[in-house]
């Protein structure tokens, strides 16, 4: 039975990982030449934002023109790792959302905390209407990308170029 709950989120979030790179390469091949788009950079903490910085670095400037970084509110060493990398960034480029889940939380006690970090996620994601999004840290990024596919399917989060 085990087995067979972990192969099925495994395909699940195997389609979900060949989804997303279906929309950035659809996305990165429909941009105009000259034109940025917005993404939105959702960073776990430690060593999942050395990561993410590591691998934002190595994208094509067209894709980090006009980044947003969405660290969670628990966070403190990313957004002093972001700004150090993205010294210019503007005011709001850098937004603080509620973890879904904290680190040792009850699972009881993370169904409050994971609404309002959907709630904060779908507000989020259209207020930036962000072209291309960008994950890592579970804690963090589980909301925000649902929120993300949820809204792409009901039209809410357009994609494509801004």
């Amino acid at each position: 039975m085990m087995y067979a709950i972990g192969l099925f989120f495994l395909t699940v979030f195997g389609a979900f990982f060949l989804f997303c790179i279906i929309m950035w390469i659809g996305l990165y091949l429909s941009q105009k030449k000259g034109d940025a788009m917005r993404t939105l950079v959702v960073l776990g903490s430690g060593g999942h934002t050395t990561e993410m910085l590591s691998m934002l670095s190595a994208l094509p400037p067209a894709l980090t023109a006009r980044l947003v970084f969405i660290i969670a509110a628990t966070d403190t060493m990313s957004e002093p790792k972001v700004r150090a990398q993205y010294p210019s960034l503007p005011p709001g480029a850098i937004r603080r959302t509620p973890r879904a889940r904290e680190v040792g939380q009850g699972h009881v006690s993370s169904v409050k905390s994971t609404l309002l970090a959907a709630a904060h996620a779908f507000y989020t994601l259209l207020d930036t209407n962000p072209s291309l999004l960008l994950c890592n840290g579970p804690g963090t990024c589980v909301p925000v990308a649902l929120a993300a596919i949820a809204l792409r399917s009901f039209g809410l989060l357009p994609g494509g170029v801004p």
